[in-house]
C-alpha cells in the first residue's frame, strides 16, 4: 500500500508538472462552436445538470454535456476552470493505465509496479495527448477512456463465468455504459475483455496456449458474440447504404481503392506523431487523399498495421503482455479506421484509448530491459516471502546494472523532451489566432485554419487582412460548393460588421443559393436587414433560422431584437427574458431586453436588466443613462433601489450598479410615498 500511495503521488506531479500549461489555454476551432451554438449545456444550477441530455442538441455523447454543465455551474465563463477539469479526469486516466499495466503484469513483485509508474508516467506525457488534455472538446475521448478502463478493471479474468462475482461483473457493464454515453469507441470493450480472458493466463505464466483457450470460450459464449458480431456489420452496412449523402460520405476519394489506401496512409501519420510528435496542429481536414496503393504513406501504412496485427498474433504465446498490448492498440483504433466512413479521417484524439496498449506493450519492453528476466512468470521476481525485490537484486551481474542505467536515462530523457514538447504545444492554445497561424504553418493550404485566422483577425480589428484572406479562400474554392457558401457567409458577416451593409446582403443572400437552409447565414442576413430598415423582410429570416436551429439562444435573441423593432414588444419580451435570465453574461440579450421591458411598462424590471448588463460593460456611459431614465419612471424608486441592493449584493464589487443607485437615491426621498 505504502509503494502504491508513493506511485499515486508521483504520477499526480508528473502530470501536474506537464499539464499546469493547460490551464493558460482559451477556447480554439471546436471550442468556440460549443461556446456558441451548443448552449444547451450552460445551466447555473445543479438541478438544471441532469436534465441537460433531453436537450435535442446534448442528448448525442450525453455524458460530455453533463460534465460541461457541471463545469459551468463551478466556474461559469472561466476557460481555466473547464481545463483544469480535463487535466483531473488526465490524472484519473493515469492512474487507471498504471493499475492497469500492474494487473496485467502481476501484483506481487515491486519492480513491476515501479515498471508499471514508468510506463504509465510516459504515456500521461506524450505529445499527442494535447488534443485530448489541452483542447476543451477533447473531453469526450477522457470520459470514455476513464470508464474504459474501469470497466475493464472491474471485469475478472476467468473463463469460467459460474465464478465471477456477480457485483464486479455489473459495476463493469455499468462503467461500460458510461463509456458508450461518452464515446462510441468504447463498443470495442468487449472484445478486449474477451481478448484479456483468453491472454491472462499466458501471461500469469500459466501452461497452454492461447488458441487452446478459444475453442471453450467460443463453445460457452458463441450465440452472444455471434449476435454482437452481426450487430456491428449490420449497423456498418446500413451506414454505408443508407445515409443520407448529405450526412456521411460512401468513400472518402469516391472509390474503394481511395478510401481504402487513404485509410491505411492515416496510419503512417499515426506512427509518425507516436515516435516523432513534432508536427501536430490539431486540424487534418485537408490531409491529401492516398489515390494509390503505392503512395509512400499508404505503403508506410500498410507496415504499421502488419507489425501491430500480425506482430500482435504472432508474439501470443512467446511474449504475450506485448501481444496483448499491440492488439488493445490495433483493436481500439478499428472504429476511427475509415470502415465506416466517418468526416474526419484521422486526428490526434483517436489514439487517446488505443495508446493504452502500445504503454502496455511497452511495460513488458521495459520489464524486460531492467530486470532482465526474459518474460517468465512474474513471480519469478518476488522471494519466497513473496516480498518484494529491489532493481539492484534483479540486476545481478555489472552489465545488468548498466543496462539498468542506461535504460533509466533513456526514460528520463524521453520525458524531458516529451515535457518540452508539450509546453510548446500547449502554448499554441493561448489565442484562436495562435492555434490556426500553427495550423497554416504546418499546412499552408488548410482551409478550415486559413478561415479561423480570418475570423481571428477580424475580431481583433484586422478587418483589412481578415477579408483579403477571406477573399483568398473564395478565389480558391469551387463556386457553388460548401466551402464557398462558408466562405461567403463569413465574408458576408465581417461585412455586415463593418457597416458595409448593402455588399454584406448581396454576399450573404449568394451564400444562402447555396445552402439555403444555412441557419447563421440568414440569422446574420436579418440582421442585416433589420438595420437597413426592413424589419418584414428581416422577420422572414430569423423565423426561418429558428425554424433549422431553434435551440442556438443568438438567433433567439435576433429574433426578439425583430420584433421589438416591429412593435410587438410583448412577444419580444417572452423571447428575450428567458434568454438573458439564463445568460447574465449576455449583454446583448440583457439590454433588448430591458428595451422590451421599458415598452410594456415594467420599468423595475427593464433597470434590472440593464444593471445586469453594466455588470459585464461598466465604462458604457450611455447604458448608464438609460437605465436611470428607466428608473426614474418606475411608481417607487426606493422598493427599486432596494432590490438593487438585493440582487447586486455587495454593491462595491459592481462599481457601474453603485452609480446606477446612487443616481437614483437622489430623488428617493421625495417620491418615497410613490408617485
Amino acid at each position: 500500500m505504502r509503494t502504491t500511495a508513493i506511485h499515486l503521488a508521483l504520477l499526480l506531479l508528473i502530470v501536474a508538472l506537464t499539464w499546469f500549461s493547460a490551464l493558460s489555454a482559451t477556447r480554439v476551432f471546436d471550442d468556440q462552436l460549443f461556446w456558441e451554438s451548443t448552449t444547451c449545456w450552460q445551466v447555473d444550477t445543479w438541478g438544471e445538470v441532469l436534465a441537460v441530455p433531453q436537450q435535442p442538441l446534448c442528448s448525442y455523447r450525453s455524458l460530455r454535456f453533463m460534465s460541461y454543465a457541471l463545469d459551468h455551474v463551478l466556474y461559469g465563463q472561466a476557460d481555466w476552470g473547464y481545463h483544469l477539469t480535463n487535466v483531473l479526469l488526465h490524472v484519473l486516466v493515469t492512474w487507471g493505465v498504471y493499475l492497469t499495466i500492474r494487473r496485467i503484469s502481476g501484483d506481487r513483485a515491486g519492480v513491476v509496479s515501479t515498471v508499471a509508474l514508468a510506463a504509465a508516467a510516459l504515456w500521461s506525457m506524450h505529445p499527442v495527448h494535447t488534443d485530448v488534455v489541452t483542447y476543451f472538446s477533447g473531453r469526450r475521448d477522457l470520459l470514455t477512456t476513464m470508464f474504459f478502463v474501469a470497466s475493464f478493471l472491474s471485469w475478472p479474468p476467468t473463463l469460467d463465468f459460474r465464478a465471477i462475482p456477480v457485483l464486479r461483473v455489473a459495476a463493469s457493464m455499468a462503467f461500460l455504459v458510461l463509456a458508450l454515453l461518452s464515446k462510441e469507441m468504447a463498443a470495442t470493450l468487449p472484445a478486449v475483455v474477451v481478448m484479456w480472458m483468453l491472454w491472462a493466463p499466458s501471461i500469469a505464466g500459466e501452461p497452454g496456449t492461447v488458441e487452446s483457450r478459444v475453442w471453450p470460450l467460443l463453445r460457452r459464449f458463441w450465440l452472444p458474440l455471434l449476435l454482437v458480431t452481426a450487430l456491428v456489420v449490420v449497423a456498418a452496412w446500413y451506414r454505408i447504404a443508407y445515409a443520407p449523402a448529405t450526412a456521411v460520405r460512401v468513400w472518402h476519394g469516391d472509390s474503394p481503392l481511395t478510401h481504402v489506401s487513404s485509410a491505411l496512409a492515416s496510419y503512417a501519420r499515426y506512427a509518425e506523431w507516436l515516435v516523432a510528435p513534432v508536427r501536430l496542429y490539431g486540424d487534418y481536414s485537408d490531409f491529401p487523399l492516398a489515390t494509390s496503393p503505392f503512395d509512400v504513406r499508404t505503403i508506410i501504412g500498410v507496415t504499421v498495421v502488419i507489425l501491430v496485427w500480425f506482430g500482435g498474433l504472432l508474439l501470443r504465446n512467446t511474449s504475450p503482455m506485448v501481444s496483448f498490448g499491440l492488439l488493445w492498440f490495433g483493436g481500439t483504433l478499428l472504429p476511427v479506421s475509415q470502415i465506416v466512413t466517418h468526416h474526419e479521417r484521422l486526428a490526434e484524439h483517436y489514439l487517446y484509448l488505443p495508446t493504452i496498449g502500445l504503454a502496455i506493450a511497452l511495460a513488458a519492453g521495459l520489464r524486460h530491459l531492467l530486470v532482465g528476466q526474459g518474460g517468465g512468470p512474474v513471480s519469478a521476481l518476488a522471494d519466497e516471502s513473496g516480498s518484494e525485490v529491489p532493481l539492484a537484486t534483479a540486476a545481478a551481474d555489472s552489465g545488468a546494472a548498466v543496462r539498468v542505467r542506461v535504460g533509466w536515462l533513456v526514460i528520463v530523457g524521453t520525458a524531458v523532451v516529451w515535457w518540452m514538447l508539450v509546453q510548446n504545444r500547449n502554448a499554441d492554445f493561448t489565442s484562436n489566432e495562435r492555434f490556426s497561424a500553427a495550423v497554416v504553418e504546418h499546412v499552408p493550404q488548410a482551409f478550415r485554419a486559413r478561415l479561423s485566422l480570418a475570423q481571428a483577425w477580424i475580431r481583433e480589428g484586422d478587418v483589412v487582412s481578415g477579408q483579403n484572406l477571406l477573399r483568398q479562400l473564395l478565389s480558391e474554392v469551387e463556386p457553388g460548393t460548401e466551402r464557398a457558401a462558408v466562405v461567403l457567409s463569413k465574408f458576408g458577416e465581417s461585412l455586415a460588421q463593418t457597416g458595409q451593409l448593402p455588399e454584406a446582403e448581396q454576399v450573404l443572400r449568394e451564400s444562402l443559393r447555396i445552402q439555403p437552409d444555412n441557419a447563421h447565414t440568414r440569422a446574420i442576413l436579418s440582421t442585416v436587414l433589420a438595420r437597413t430598415g426592413r424589419p418584414a423582410e428581416a422577420l422572414t429570416q430569423i423565423e426561418w433560422a429558428r425554424a433549422v436551429d431553434g435551440t442556438t439562444t443568438t438567433y433567439q435573441v435576433y429574433h426578439g431584437v425583430t420584433l421589438l423593432m416591429l412593435g410587438r414588444a410583448a412577444e419580444a419580451v417572452e423571447l428575450l427574458l428567458p434568454v438573458a435570465l439564463n445568460e447574465p453574461q449576455n449583454v446583448s440579450a440583457q439590454v433588448s431586453c430591458g428595451d422590451a421591458l421599458l415598452q410594456v411598462g415594467r420599468h423595475a424590471d427593464a433597470v434590472n436588466r440593464y444593471a445586469q448588463a453594466l455588470v459585464n460593460v461598466p465604462e458604457d456611459a450611455r447604458l448608464l443613462e438609460r437605465a436611470v431614465a428607466a428608473g426614474r419612471l418606475t411608481d417607487s424608486r426606493a422598493e427599486l433601489v432596494s432590490q438593487l441592493r438585493r440582487d447586486f449584493a455587495p454593491l462595491s464589487q459592481h462599481p457601474a450598479v453603485a452609480r446606477l443607485v446612487q443616481q437614483l437615491e437622489v430623488a428617493v426621498p421625495e417620491d418615497s410615498g410613490g408617485r
